[in-house]
């Protein structure tokens, strides 16, 4: 039967001078991937608990690639002091974007 270990962010691997836009911190890229962490050990425990098998086996990796990158993009976005996400047309869910308050996705977001 497969382990549900809990990962944490290693915050040593990540370089604290890096310059990065829209007041970032990376303090926002640690706390959303372990929102992202704790989302599949939680995941992967009900189904592991249930005699199944874990999400990322029983996913195509592409498809995986994809979940990953919403769930972070929408993580980062709810942590992030100056970014909001982008759900304002319908796009494939794939595809969210993050984008910047003042730009018109988030006047969209408004109406």
């Amino acid at each position: 039967m497969p382990s549900t270990r809990r990962n944490t962010v290693d915050r040593a691997h990540f370089n604290a001078n890096a310059a990065l836009p829209y007041s970032l911190r990376t303090v926002d890229f640690q706390i959303a991937m372990q929102d992202v962490y704790d989302l599949f050990h939680d995941i992967n425990s009900l189904l592991v608990a249930r005699g199944l098998r874990r999400l990322e086996e029983m996913l195509r990796p592409a498809a995986m690639s994809g979940v990953i990158s919403d769930l972070l993009s929408a993580s980062l976005a709810n942590h992030a002091r100056s970014l909001t996400e982008d759900t304002s047309t319908a796009i494939p869910i794939w595809w969210l974007r993050v984008c910047i308050p003042t730009t018109p996705c988030r006047q969209a977001l408004k109406a």
